[in-house]
């Protein structure tokens, strides 16, 4: 029976019972959240709207995050420490951070990118822009894609930094003859695609694919929505994109074509982040309505909705076996219950063994009569109270005799 139990749990400690959330609000504060049991969360840091997490990058447990008053952040979740050490100071409006462990990047507002080792020293500092509002990081090419307000996407190879290898260049006029305006908020690079495609989400609703290999205006400029968009994430697969606007409209495109599969509903709010899961069919989000949420991405059901109370800014996805300990310990919990609880049998059974037996227990002999219980009556209804009735019928009858007779004399 423990061993059957034990299977059973481990059956159902699938990827759910793995997966945590890790979400950054604007108080400060970073929280990991089991999607098994969301109560049972974590949190680290302390509350301080002037050191608000602005953007986050998660790798295997260490969490890198910057802050609003310009530093660097790292947060080792399976430490039980929930203080983040601070590694770098000084740095003025980051807007973007990537992390792998070995190196991290951080983008400033002002067109600055700086490349720090795994010890947090500067390597590189690089003037990739005039603003910057958005930046990804593609490791495996070694280039970082950056794009901002009147800044079009711009790609660089950090291994030779003497100049962009791609600046994109803009669509075509308008029918006014007007420049199409150009205000990137959201930047990734297409998974498979070796750094050369690149997809963006603008302010003035377009969202546009670029493979830096072919030319340097877009492939395509579609407008999936009618709003503001505000973030964008591609799938490992390299063929699906969600983007969220500022209104709290979530879609999923395919990136060959810019065509719009179907949508995430339910938010309400400005859609902050969005995120797909390395392995799994999965989507999170977090918007201004407090709430995060889990999505099928094959259906575009929702699988999980959990609410924070705070805003939240950013979200990361792990699927790496943090509960595992915790599940060992529950399975070997079962396995000492059920032994204990065979142990008890057995030891019920020598304790009825022992027991001498009752006179009459056997065939053929009367067993002793068992002991009536006392029958329990109910309360009587209680009778009206007649002899009352009658005493006051009866004086009301006699005042009314004594008045008939007053008035008989006066007449007379």
């Amino acid at each position: 029976y423990g061993l059957t139990f034990s299977a059973c749990i481990l059956k159902v400690c699938n990827i759910f019972a793995m997966l945590r959330v890790i979400v950054a609000d604007d108080t400060g504060l970073v929280k990991e959240i089991p999607v098994a049991n969301p109560k049972d969360q974590r949190k680290f840091r302390r509350q301080d709207r002037d050191h608000v997490v602005i953007a986050s990058s998660l790798h295997e447990n260490e969490l890198l995050l910057a802050t609003s008053n310009g530093s660097l952040e790292l947060l080792d979740l399976d430490e039980d420490d929930t203080i983040a050490q601070e590694l770098v100071t000084g740095l003025i409006d980051i807007v973007a951070v990537e992390y792998n462990g070995n190196k991290a990047i951080v983008a400033l507002a002002n067109g600055e990118v700086m490349v720090y080792n795994q010890d947090f020293e500067e390597e590189l500092k690089l003037k990739a822009h005039m603003t910057i509002n958005a930046m990804h990081w593609d490791p495996v090419s070694n280039k970082i894609a950056v794009g901002g307000n009147d800044a079009d996407l711009r790609v660089w190879d950090l291994s030779d930094t003497r100049q962009a290898c791609f600046k994109a260049k803009n669509v075509k006029n308008d029918m006014l003859n007007l420049q199409v305006p150009v205000n990137i908020k959201g930047v990734a690079f297409v998974p498979q695609s070796n750094g050369t495609k690149v997809i963006t989400v603008s302010a003035h609703r377009h969202v546009r694919l670029y493979d830096t290999a072919l030319k340097k205006r877009p492939i395509y400029s579609v407008e999936p929505h009618d709003r503001a968009l505000s973030c964008v994430c591609v799938a490992s697969d390299g063929k699906r994109a969600v983007v969220g606007d500022v209104a709290g409209n979530v879609t999923m495109l395919d990136v060959e074509t810019g065509r719009a599969i179907g949508n995430f509903k339910g938010h309400a709010g400005s859609v902050r982040d969005v995120v797909f899961h390395t392995s799994e069919n999965m989507v999170a989000t977090v918007s201004l309505d407090r709430n995060v949420r889990l999505f099928n991405a094959g259906t575009r059901q929702l699988i999980r909705k959990i609410y924070t109370k705070q805003r939240l800014n950013c979200v990361a996805l792990t699927s790496e076996p943090y509960e595992a300990a915790v599940v060992a310990k529950a399975v070997a919990s079962e396995g000492k219950r059920t032994s204990q609880a065979a142990e008890d049998v057995d030891s019920e059974d020598e304790v009825w063994g022992a027991m001498a037996q009752v006179q009459g227990d056997e065939e053929g002999e009367p067993l002793p009569a068992a002991i009536p219980e006392p029958v329990k009556t109910l309360p009587t209804a209680r009778k009206p109270k007649a002899k009352k009735a009658k005493k006051a019928a009866a004086k009301i009858k006699s005042k009314a005799t004594v008045k008939g007779k007053g008035k008989g004399k006066a007449n007379k």
